[in-house]
């Protein structure tokens, strides 16, 4: 079976490939596993891809803000860098 996703950006293309990958392993591994050990794979891989999706997800957000005009990040100061002076405590 062929389908055609229409995708956007280089973001839905990578989501779109990264569940597709996700789905053929499931079904080609979890076919000869016990019922429980389904649940656990599918648990496992899927906690995997949205650790894999979520930082290009931050990246395609903060891309597309720039793009429009929105600020860009910030970079975070070090803690050295933001004290203030100490002052004597009694």
């Amino acid at each position: 079976m062929t389908a055609s996703v229409p995708v956007d950006t280089d973001f839905q293309r990578l989501v779109v490939e990264q569940a597709l990958a996700l789905a053929r392993e499931v079904e080609s591994t979890a076919g000869a596993a016990p019922h429980g050990r389904r649940e656990s794979l599918l648990l496992t891989r899927g906690r995997q891809f949205l650790t894999g999706v979520l930082p290009s997800m931050a990246r395609h957000t903060a891309d597309g803000a720039v793009e429009k005009g929105g600020p860009e990040l910030a970079t975070a100061a070090t803690a050295s860098a933001t004290k203030g002076p100490r002052h004597a405590r009694s």
